[in-house]
């Protein structure tokens, strides 16, 4: 990975897309992207897709993904799960039709 490389960390509030972010920064990448998803609603494969094209990201870190609390997998597993799936599809589509070198996809359950 290059300094220079134009790297988007998906998810960079969450617990692992943070530490990732104060990692990269550290070890001196200076061109990384974090869009809290006030910004970007990644379930919009629209604006996914313009964010993008506008931003050419070359490497992305995928840490993105609907949380809930304990009660919320319990009770809502279908909606969480479709909900990420879509969050996904939406970066992995957007990657592969704006030719990103390298993509790292973190998931959880």
């Amino acid at each position: 990975m290059r300094k220079q490389s134009k790297i988007y960390v998906a998810g960079h509030t969450g617990l692992l897309g943070a530490a990732l972010l104060k990692k990269l920064t550290e070890k001196g990448y200076k061109n990384v992207l974090g869009v809290t998803h006030k910004d970007l609603e990644l379930k919009d494969s629209s604006l996914v897709n313009d964010f993008f094209a506008k931003e050419r990201p070359t490497i992305v870190f995928m840490a993105a993904g609907r949380a809930g609390n304990l009660n919320r997998c319990i009770t809502h597993p279908a909606t969480l799960f479709s909900e990420n799936s879509i969050i996904q599809n939406n970066i992995f589509t957007a990657a592969c039709q704006f030719n990103v070198e390298n993509l790292v996809y973190f998931g959880s359950s």
